[in-house]
């Protein structure tokens, strides 16, 4: 499950955070090291989900863009991931 908001940083400008709520609970880093901005959450000794915060503070008309932006990018990374290799990881660490 993903969920974002805007936070506001200063008068009229927001930061994006976002966070993506892991169906199973990871004990590696199973999609290796994530694009900046990006981190994974740990409780204990696992990973319960991935966490963006925004380095970019943008006006309440820009935002919407910009959730668009980065999931965007978010995407294309996991496109370059090898699906099949990490199911066998989650297996084999599940």
């Amino acid at each position: 499950m993903l969920t974002f908001y805007f936070a506001e940083n200063q008068p009229n400008t927001y930061r994006l955070q976002i966070t993506l709520t892991l169906a199973v609970s990871l004990s590696c880093e199973i999609l290796g090291p994530l694009p900046a901005g990006w981190k994974y959450c740990w409780d204990s000794n696992t990973a319960s989900s991935i966490e963006y915060n925004d380095w970019l503070c943008v006006t309440k008309d820009y935002a919407e863009a910009r959730l668009k932006t980065v999931v965007r990018e978010f995407e294309k990374f996991l496109d370059g991931r090898d699906a099949e290799g990490i199911m066998a990881m989650i297996l084999l660490t599940g």
